[in-house]
């Protein structure tokens, strides 16, 4: 019987009067869509889940106090990880890794060349993160010096994986680091804090190719990325008095008390470590409530048009009844057709997805199939299976109670609350999203073009992998500024939108440590020219001189910071500072030449609010800094061939500053692309739904109008009755959704450290338009009744 009806459905689908069309395609649209977002919500739930064991694995975080100054570090110094091993019991394995080389060329046998970082790691790595070994003892080959293991990608790059084992690379930039592959494990996932990873060399060629014993260094250099794995049953806070123990017998105690330090670690689940930062739960809650949403408000749909068809399908369920049809030949007959709509549509959904791939991975940031055919699938299932039961159950529940006798007296019930109720859903949820797209089009547009204490409006930057170590390299600068594309050059170590480093600030006669710094390290000639920052006291660098490398700029924080803690009065220049990392004794000291007025390091969703400082170095910073007197392509262009042609066989890379600042907002873009294309869809879904019910509502009162024109009534009274009978749903709907969306809006904008105002105007000019574009589909659809001929509509009665 199933079988039959599902033929049936299938038959029917262009059968006139069921709208099978429109239920099809407005299911395939949500279903993309939706199937998207719930897909990116359980990747971004659940990563770093890949591995047995996930549960009991935890980042090490280091959490601090200098003089009343709270912060925390994800990083920690090199013996930490070892440390906790060996100090808490709870404690089952522990490892670290960081960063040896950055991204350059290394040189293998037969010259193949490859681009790639290296990362060192101790012998533990694959103890705690248990990836798939391939080939060799990645134990014994991170345990020797000079030996590395490399992902299955990367061995690919050389040849295959057994022609990588065993072979030689080098590094072109730092001949020292000469690394022969031991071992080669399968790539980390997508959803891994390892998942660009490749190279790893071994803890032992970090003392082999540096002067500096990092790996067991207790205090400072926190760059690791340190991890432990607890024994079944123990808990965080069960390691504290290991914690304690091992700071106390490694770290000299009078040490922190005179620097005013307190330092401490704690441990975060692996799997939260992604998911830390409020702007990360507030998207993954936005995306949740928009995937319901689009979900519901496309059942809704579904449903609408299904009870709209009612009263055209009432004959045709009484005679099913009349010939011994019961309420299961009838559940049979809704549920196959629900079924035969829901295949197609997640066919069209699929292709839909497939056609839409290359901006799809563009959001999420991650291959489709990654996202969406992970174990979140059964999510996805589950919805499905709710989809067809809703769409199966309702309308056989109203077939089943359709009275035979309407098969020959007409079936004269309108469903108008149903519809009403549905529709009012539709329209809570498109207020809610059109509203919330507003705010964060507006936030967005506010990141892009706020003041960041300097100009970068027809920057490029300019990075030559290796470049420092090319012997044409330091010539860079003065060719680029030959050019009659350029109007300026600098240099510098660090760009003010990057993650800054931290280094601690003391002063002559003070043992304390006072505060930690963004540290910007070095700039070149004409730097603070370039970018047209402002000093508020004192100068610039004295540039191309030798004394100018004791000198050090200052922001105004630090100033404000030195005036609570040393009431310098804002009389900082001329005076002398220890900063640690390039005070190399107590009495190497920095004389403040400058103040320059507070910029915005990183971004507004990740803000760096600690005091800045940079250093003078005129030649060979990563980074060269090029001011064009027109931002195009042609001008690019020519600077990279300028670059090229000094330092040949290098990998060059020109971007444009003002893409680097939206690239550092690409989590928000997404986010309102997705809002966009959900408020789109299911303002489309809920148009579609009020189409349909202005069209039911002037076929089953035509001849009640017909006969109010015959009465004297005009154009307009009958146009006023059905827009009125709309509005007293639809205004109170869009009140709702605006104030859903201020509520959303109120706590998404709370993960940013500057945000705009969430002015009433906003929100009563989204609910206004929406108005009149309800009122304008309203109209259209019961015009032609309302100003026709009345005797049409009576004629057969």
């Amino acid at each position: 019987m199933i079988m039959r009806d599902i033929i049936n459905a299938i038959r029917n689908l262009g059968r006139r009067g069921q709208h099978n069309v429109v239920k099809i395609l407005c299911l395939a649209v949500g279903l993309a869509l939706g199937s998207v977002m719930i897909a990116e919500v359980w990747y971004e739930k659940n990563y770093d889940t890949w591995f047995s064991g996930h549960e009991r694995t935890y980042r090490v975080y280091l959490s601090f106090s200098m003089n009343g100054q709270e912060g925390e570090s994800r990083f920690t110094s090199g013996a930490t990880a070892m440390g906790l091993r060996k100090y808490c019991p709870q404690v089952e394995a522990a490892t670290r890794w960081c960063e040896l080389l950055g991204k350059g060329q290394f040189i293998a046998a037969g010259d193949k060349r490859i681009m790639e970082r290296c990362r060192v790691a101790d012998s533990c790595l694959f103890d705690v993160f248990p990836q798939t070994i391939i080939a060799g003892d990645v134990k014994k080959t991170l345990s020797q010096p000079f030996y590395c293991a490399v992902s299955r990608d990367l061995a690919e790059r050389l040849g295959g994986v057994e022609e990588a084992l065993g072979t030689r690379i080098t590094s072109r930039d730092f001949p020292k680091v000469s690394l022969t592959i031991g071992a080669v494990y399968e790539d980390f996932p997508l959803s891994s804090d390892l998942r660009n990873e490749h190279l790893f060399c071994s803890m032992a060629t970090w003392n082999k190719v540096s002067d500096w014993d990092s790996p067991n260094n207790w205090v400072g250099n926190e760059c690791y990325h340190a991890y432990v794995r607890l024994r079944e049953g123990a808990k965080p806070d069960d390691i504290k008095i290991g914690v304690k123990k091992m700071i106390e017998e490694n770290i000299d105690q009078n040490m922190l008390k005179e620097a005013g330090i307190e330092l401490d670690y704690y441990l975060v689940k692996a799997n939260e470590v992604h998911m830390d930062s409020d702007f990360a739960k507030t998207m993954v809650m936005l995306l949740s409530v928009l995937a319901a949403v689009l979900l519901f408000s496309m059942v809704m749909n579904y449903l609408l048009i299904i009870i709209g068809n009612v009263l055209t399908r009432s004959r045709e369920m009484a005679v099913r009844k009349c010939f011994g049809a019961g309420n299961g030949n009838i559940l049979s007959i809704t549920f196959s057709e629900t079924l035969v709509h829901l295949i197609i549509a997640s066919v069209l959904a699929t292709l839909l997805i497939y056609v839409c791939k290359g901006s799809i991975e563009q959001l999420l940031g991650a291959p489709v199939e990654v996202v969406v055919f992970n174990r979140g699938t059964w999510l996805l299932s589950a919805i499905l299976l709710a989809i067809i039961v809703v769409g199966g159950m309702v309308p056989a529940w109203l077939y089943s109670h359709v009275p035979v006798t309407s098969a020959f007296r007409g079936y004269h019930t309108s469903r108008r609350r149903w519809k009403l109720g549905l529709l009012a859903f539709q329209f809570v949820a498109s207020a809610t999203l059109v509203a919330m797209l507003v705010v964060i089009h507006r936030q967005y547009t506010m990141m892009m073009d706020r003041y960041m204490g300097y100009d970068y409006d027809r920057l490029a930057i300019v990075e030559v992998n290796g470049g420092q170590q090319d012997e044409n390299y330091s010539k860079c600068e003065e060719e680029l500024a030959r050019q009659p594309e350029v109007e300026m050059v600098s240099s510098c170590t660090c760009l003010p939108l990057d993650y800054a480093s931290g280094n601690n600030v003391m002063v002559p006669g003070d043992p304390r440590n006072l505060f930690n710094i963004a540290d910007l390290y070095y700039v070149g000639n004409g730097y603070i020219k370039l970018m047209n920052m402002k000093i508020i006291d004192g100068k610039g660098f004295t540039e191309n001189s030798d004394s100018t490398m004791r000198e050090v700029m200052v922001s105004r924080y630090f100033v404000e910071k030195m005036d609570s803690l040393l009431h310098w009065n804002g009389r900082a220049v001329g005076k002398k500072v220890f900063i640690s990392e390039h005070s190399q004794e107590l009495n190497d000291l920095f004389t403040i030449c400058g103040v320059y007025e507070n910029i915005h390091i990183g971004n507004i969703t990740d803000p760096d609010t600690r005091p800045s400082v940079m250093f003078y170095n005129r030649k060979n910073n990563p980074y060269i800094l090029v001011r064009l007197h027109h931002l195009d392509e042609a001008s690019m262009k020519a600077v990279r061939r300028t670059v090229e042609r000094l330092c040949p066989g290098r990998e060059v890379q020109v971007v444009t500053y003002p893409s680097l600042v939206a690239d550092s907002y690409q989590d928000v873009d997404s986010l309102r692309k997705v809002v966009m294309a959900a408020g789109v869809v299911t303002f489309l879904i809920a148009l579609i739904g009020l189409v349909g019910y202005t069209i039911d509502e002037v076929n089953r009162r035509r001849k009640e109008i017909a006969i109010r024109k015959v009465n004297g009534a005009k154009t307009k009274d009958i146009l006023v009755i059905f827009v009125r009978s709309i509005m007293w749903i639809a205004v109170p709907s869009l009140i709702a959704g605006c104030i859903i969306a201020w509520q959303l809006s109120r706590q998404w904008l709370m993960a940013f450290s500057e945000k705009i105002t969430l002015s009433p105007m906003v929100f009563i000019g989204c609910m206004i338009i929406l108005l009149i574009l309800v009122i304008a589909i309203i109209i259209a659809n019961s015009y032609k009744i309302a100003s026709g001929n009345p005797v049409k509509y009576l004629k057969d009665e």
